[in-house]
């Protein structure tokens, strides 16, 4: 199976999808497990109020097999959280 490129906002330890290569829309668990294997929650807690890129394939409310590819500035986060018209969070760290 090929993975997908997904692009969101980590929040409470999940990724809200802003823009995903499979249309997948929604918010998501991640793990490093394949699709095969019971999944279990990575640790995104240094990804908290970013704006990540990942790679993995979404099944249900989970995205598997989980690679990060990129993390945006805090900047970025703080302008997408105003542009999805939330209260901007500072990231920690």
């Amino acid at each position: 199976m090929n993975a997908y490129s997904y692009v969101g906002l980590v929040e409470h330890g999940r990724l809200r999808v802003l823009l995903a290569e499979d249309g997948r829309t929604g918010v998501f668990q991640l793990t490093a497990a394949d699709v095969t294997q019971s999944p279990e929650a990575m640790d995104v807690s240094v990804l908290e109020d970013h704006v990540v890129m990942l790679r993995g394939l979404s099944r249900g409310e989970w995205i598997h097999s989980v690679v990060v590819v990129e993390q945006a500035s805090p900047l970025l986060a703080l302008v997408t959280q105003l542009a999805l018209g939330q209260k901007p969070r500072f990231p920690q760290g």
